[in-house]
């Protein structure tokens, strides 16, 4: 009896010594359980989709074959007349500029934009300083940026003296994402405040330029112009490939001064084109301007275009002038589905 009971007691322990090295038992069910359930979770979803974007965009992974890579793979070069495909490096999403108080200025545009972007008249008048600053707003209760013109000695990069900018812009250094290409529909939002004493030229200054790089780029295609006259007006003017200019719509200025201005602009860049300008009071989102149309947004022979902001104005009126501080802040340049919204 004590033999048989032994007997059993080996057969057994052969049996799960048998079992545990197939992989049975009931040890393994939930882990093999819990392993499945983890795959079909929502945390893990989100966790493999991060993972095969930065796959994606890491051109050096080796062997990757997710489909965003073969889309990538498989996406067209540049087309000869200024379209181009949209590389998955540019698809990161807005691209966004905001005051914040600590930041040396510059370096911080220079951060969004790249390259030396912004286009001053520093060299001019270097006792004053940069001429594009940050202070605090009141209205906002944060960092604004402060672009500052004096009647003199600012001048334009001390090349020319009957004008004055102080700019900032998307060129060539820039991020291809920043930039339009023939195409591209892109979206441009900011927020300005003129202030409530702004006194404008008769002849221009603008806050906003698009501009062709390349080509036939002497003329902005479009600008934002406060214009002196028997009522300031501020103005949204086109020129086109043939260079005709023509005023699309004008507001009386004084609607937009000493105010926060938070501007849309949303545009489809080629021959035939399409435009939206939306100017709102900041304040309680009123709408003040609304402009719609089809337009000619291409040059010919032009690489792509891109935005500037600032101010930029003629000094053949010296005495009608003067010193200007324009605040702006929250610039964003987004393509394609975003609109800068978020």
């Amino acid at each position: 009896m004590k033999n048989t009971r032994l007997s059993w007691h080996m057969l057994a322990l052969a049996c799960a010594v048998t079992l545990a090295a197939c992989g049975g038992g009931t040890d393994d069910t939930p882990a093999t359980a819990q392993a499945t359930h983890g795959a079909e979770s929502p945390d893990s979803d989100d966790a493999d989709a991060g993972s095969s974007a930065e796959a994606t965009q890491d051109s050096a992974a080796p062997n990757q074959t997710t489909q965003a890579g073969s889309a990538e793979a498989a996406s067209p070069a540049a087309d000869d007349d200024g379209s181009r495909a949209q590389p998955a490096a540019e698809r990161a999403g807005a691209r966004r500029l905001i005051a914040d108080g600590r930041t040396d200025t510059y370096t911080l545009i220079n951060r969004v934009l790249g390259g030396n972007a912004a286009e001053t008249p520093d060299c001019a008048h270097p006792r004053f300083g940069p001429h594009i600053t940050q202070a605090h707003d009141a209205e906002l209760g944060k960092a604004a940026f402060v672009f500052t013109l004096h009647v003199d000695p600012d001048d334009d990069r001390c090349t020319k003296a009957d004008r004055q900018r102080n700019e900032i812009k998307v060129y060539g250094p820039s991020d291809d994402y920043l930039k339009g290409f023939k195409g591209d529909t892109v979206t441009y939002r900011w927020r300005f405040k003129l202030d409530k004493g702004f006194q404008p030229s008769s002849s221009f200054s603008h806050i906003h330029q698009i501009k062709a790089v390349d080509g036939d780029d002497g003329s902005p295609i479009l600008t934002l112009t406060p214009r002196a006259g028997r009522t300031d007006q501020l103005q949204l003017i086109h020129v086109d490939s043939d260079g005709d200019r023509n005023v699309l719509d004008q507001k009386a200025l004084s609607g937009f001064k000493g105010r926060w201005i938070d501007a849309y602009e949303r545009m489809t860049y080629g021959s035939n084109g399409s435009y939206t300008l939306i100017l709102r009071n900041l304040a309680d989102g009123k709408v003040l301007w609304r402009y719609s149309a089809k337009l000619d947004l291409w040059r010919d022979g032009a690489s792509f275009v891109r935005p500037k902001w600032g101010l930029y104005r003629s000094l053949s009126q010296r005495d009608a002038l003067r010193d200007e501080s324009v605040r702006f802040d929250r610039f964003c340049i987004a393509k394609g589905q975003d609109d800068c919204s978020k």
